[in-house]
């Protein structure tokens, strides 16, 4: 959700006390994301149990993509916030089928350096975004690999 936020959200009023003596609020606007206006399909591809993310769950997220693609929907961007240290076949046939569709695939770089450059991220046609702090540097969690494409906050 905290992609999607990044992505599409939009910006809201916030009421705050504008001083701690006096109870009158005034309203903060809280920034919208980068595509305001964008529509999402958001996909649950984890148990209730677990953060690991199912690849029988994912496999079928991304048929549904292309089935909604091939259906009159426009689908422009699948984003993958998430990795693997172990590779899918599957999973790496559905991303190749919808980027011969045009669908561009943006991808979690990782969060632990020690593993490198988390699947499917690592598999050179897709975006790899990384983590970076405030002053555009990357972070210690993101790691380091020649796939990796972008930083961003």
């Amino acid at each position: 959700t905290m992609c999607a936020g990044i992505a599409g959200g939009r910006s809201f009023p916030y009421p705050v006390s504008a001083n701690t003596r006096k109870p009158e609020l005034q309203c903060l606007r809280f920034p919208s994301g980068v595509a305001p206006g964008a529509k999402l399909l958001i996909f649950k591809v984890t148990s209730a149990s677990s953060s690991q993310a199912d690849p029988t769950s994912v496999i079928n997220a991304l048929d549904y993509v292309e089935f909604i693609h091939g259906d009159g929907k426009q689908v422009n961007i699948v984003c993958i916030p998430m990795g693997s240290t172990s590779y899918n076949r599957e999973i790496r046939n559905r991303l190749s089928a919808l980027q011969c569709l045009g669908i561009i695939v943006v991808c979690a770089a990782g969060n632990a350096t020690r593993d490198g450059i988390a699947f499917p991220a690592c598999c050179g046609d897709t975006l790899c975004i990384g983590a970076c702090d405030a002053n555009g540097a990357r972070c210690a969690s993101t790691p380091i690999g020649q796939q990796l494409d972008f930083l961003a906050p």
